[in-house]
């Protein structure tokens, strides 16, 4: 396999990660309506877990999309500028997607049944 079809596949590697954590937060937002998740973060314990494990998948999804995109950029030798600047606006949309989306998820916690 080429480099530049490896590179392609971290692209695709990233933007799959993406995709997953976005996913993961819509499906997680829609289970904040039912009753039982309500009163279960009610709780003020279990209110903090929630949240700190919003903040680590956070930074997990952001980190791997990082070296997922880092190492698809290594692999392309000499890329021009173009390249190198249409790589760094990909990286820095999808980290500003799932810290969107994981930003939604922390503040619906926090203002559940307040």
């Amino acid at each position: 396999m080429e480099r530049k079809e490896l590179a392609s596949k971290c692209w695709d590697g990233a933007n799959g990660v993406t995709a997953f954590s976005c996913a993961q937060t819509v499906a997680f937002l829609l289970s904040l309506l039912s009753d039982e998740v309500q009163k279960t973060v009610n709780h003020f314990w279990a209110k903090c877990v929630i949240l700190i494990l919003i903040v680590v998948f956070w930074l997990l999804y952001s980190g791997c999309i990082r070296a997922v995109s880092n190492a698809g950029f290594r692999l392309l030798q000499h890329p021009d500028d173009l390249v190198k600047t249409a790589w760094q606006q990909a990286l820095g949309g999808r980290l500003g997607i799932v810290s969107f989306f994981s930003a939604l998820s922390f503040v619906s916690v926090l203002c559940a049944n307040l």
